[in-house]
Formats: C-alpha cells, sequence, structure tokens
C-alpha cells in the first residue's frame, strides 16, 4: 500500500475556528447598518404545536429548520462578547457556565480571543417593556438571524432603529433574507407588559 492509499483524517484546529469567530464578530459588529444580527421572534405554525393533555407540547429542534415561522418582530441585538467556558462564569447558558471577554476596545477583545483561544461568542437581546406587546401576543419560536436585510426603501432611519417589523426586512424566494445562526421551540409564551425579556445564547465556532 502506498502512503497515497492510507486513510487521513484532516481536523479544523482551534486556531481556525477562532478565526472564524473573529470574522462573525466583525461582520455583525456595527449595528447602525442597513444589514446585521438581529433577535426573532416567531408565532410559530398557525395551529399551534401538538397538544398532549391539553398542553401543547413544542417539538425538539430540527437541524433542516432555516427559519422562524410567522415572525412578529425582529430587534438588533443588545451586546456581543468572546467567551470561553469556565465554572467561575457569571453567564449560564446551555448548562454550561461562561465567562465574557471585554478588552477596552474592539481589537483588544480580538487579541484576547486569540490569545485565550476563546471560539465561542456570547450574544444577548433583549425587548423592552413597550416592545412587541401589542394585543394578545404569544411566541412559540425565537432565534438569532445573522446578516438580516433591513429594506431601505421603508425605512430610512435604520441607522438608528433597534426594533423592525416583518414587513421591513427583505424576503427572498418567500424567505427572508440572512441566517437563521441558532433558534428554539418554546411553550407558548405570551409577551409580557410589564418586565424586559433577556435572551442569550453562546454560538460556537
Amino acid at each position: 500500500m502506498s502512503i497515497h492509499d492510507e486513510i487521513s483524517f484532516s481536523i479544523s484546529p482551534y486556531v481556525s475556528r477562532v478565526n472564524k469567530a473573529i470574522q462573525f464578530y466583525q461582520t455583525n459588529l456595527d449595528k447602525t447598518l442597513n444589514n446585521g444580527l438581529m433577535l426573532c421572534i416567531g408565532e410559530g405554525p398557525s395551529a399551534g404545536w401538538p397538544v398532549v393533555d391539553g398542553t401543547e407540547v413544542p417539538p425538539l429542534p430540527s437541524l433542516s429548520v432555516s427559519q422562524i415561522t410567522n415572525p412578529i418582530g425582529f430587534k438588533r441585538y443588545k451586546t456581543m462578547r468572546f467567551a470561553v467556558s469556565d465554572d467561575a462564569g457569571i453567564y449560564s447558558v446551555g448548562g454550561v457556565l461562561w465567562k465574557v471577554i471585554n478588552g477596552d476596545t474592539h481589537e483588544e477583545s480580538i487579541s484576547l480571543a486569540k490569545s485565550m483561544g476563546a471560539r465561542w461568542l456570547y450574544i444577548e437581546a433583549e425587548l423592552e417593556t413597550s416592545e412587541l406587546n401589542s394585543g394578545d401576543i404569544y411566541y412559540r419560536q425565537l432565534g438569532l438571524y445573522s446578516g438580516l436585510k433591513i429594506r431601505t426603501d421603508l425605512v430610512s432611519d435604520y441607522s438608528t432603529r433597534q426594533l423592525f417589523l416583518p414587513g421591513e426586512i427583505e424576503r427572498f424566494g418567500g424567505d427572508y433574507s440572512g441566517v437563521l445562526e441558532v433558534y428554539q421551540n418554546t411553550i407558548p409564551m405570551r409577551r409580557p407588559i410589564d418586565y424586559r425579556e433577556t435572551f442569550n445564547w453562546v454560538l460556537e465556532f
């Protein structure tokens, strides 16, 4: 057997994964552009989830899903930080404690991410009490889209706006622009009118 016939395994080294995290960070950092990284909440299927013993039971998320169903609205993210798992971390996501990396500048944060091998991004979004709560609104899905494109023909103040309705986001072939990076199904949740909601994720690269 020649050396060319032997099976060889390839891996994506940590330095490559950290670099992908840095690229994502840099691409989505500016929240004044006509595109961006946003939270999306959606009503989910019009008929709701399957009912078991009188209660809607959300299905497990599927890797084949590419869109939130019946979006209610989109909100620019609040904070994005590089992160590493740490038993002394103060953020709990997915049953893991995380420590975020806070440099004095974006450049310093990137430098620290490289030195610490931080291939994770902690992302937080927030809905204020006055946002997306008109009427009796319930949501069953929430997720995080990157690269959502705002309809500049309808929204001239996109550089200062934080909240967008579904009709203000571009669609291609029926799908909303951008990439659904992460999502989850929940039991029907009513949008509260007396307190803000905070959502957080850790993206792994």
